[in-house]
């Protein structure tokens, strides 16, 4: 598949998302509620990343790569 193909199939699909993104966002900030709004949702990416961070710390999600495996 050629660059240009690969890059209208992303357009078209983040573009709704995009547009749908600012126009709330646009609401929010007319309403006033931006601030308000804008706190839960850091707090819910960062909880997100901080569980994300807290359970794939220890596990080991690819084998090591120090010594090449037998038969290779």
């Amino acid at each position: 598949m050629s660059k240009a193909r690969i890059g209208l199939l992303l357009f078209l699909f983040l573009a709704p998302w995009l547009f749908l993104a600012g126009v709330g966002s646009y609401h929010l900030w007319s309403t006033g509620w931006l601030f308000w709004a804008w706190w839960p949702m850091f707090l819910a990416f960062g909880l997100a990343y901080l569980l994300a961070w807290h359970w794939t710390r220890r596990r080991k999600l690819l084998p090591d790569t120090d010594t090449p495996p037998p038969n290779y």
